[in-house]
């Protein structure tokens, strides 16, 4: 008598897994950039993270800007960096104004996600044997490089 009981509770078990793999896995997909953000590369206490929602940025088209700066090191930049020309494959729109080993600043436009256009900054300055790194995520209704420049007035 137990056994049918036992079997429907491992069915719908192995069903309910089933149906959630597709949610843990679309769950490992994004930026790669996302681990700068998640204190994996960089230890968070050595980060100044800011996310802005809301009223204060809906003014400039946006609906979420998440910033992180910190002192990097040169290995910490290198792999930081390679983050992002990964993501930045994944471009429609890429603009870098000037790079050198002393300088950068780079800008690219995701393809939208959820009706939301995404795009991801990239800025670094060289001080000393240390960099200065400024990496920035925007979410918002613009979805080109020039239309977010003419909302933030940039």
């Amino acid at each position: 008598m137990n056994e049918p009981k036992y079997y429907s509770l491992m069915r719908r078990l192995l069903l309910l897994l089933m149906l959630s793999l597709p949610m843990v896995l679309r769950a490992q997909t994004g930026l790669g950039i996302n681990s700068l953000f998640q204190g994996k590369i960089v230890p968070q206490e050595r980060m100044v993270e800011t996310r802005v929602r809301g009223r204060s940025i809906s003014a400039y088209g946006l609906s979420f800007y998440r910033s992180v700066r910190a002192e990097v090191s040169r290995q910490e930049l290198m792999r930081i960096e390679g983050l992002y020309k990964i993501d930045a494959k994944e471009a429609m729109e890429q603009e870098t104004k000037k790079k050198s080993d002393s300088w950068c600043n780079s800008l690219i436009a995701l393809p939208a996600k959820g009706g939301k256009g995404r795009f991801l900054s990239f800025q670094y300055k060289r001080k000393g044997g240390q960099y200065s790194l400024t990496v920035v995520y925007l979410e918002g209704s613009a979805t080109t490089i020039a239309d977010l420049r003419s909302r933030i007035k940039m």
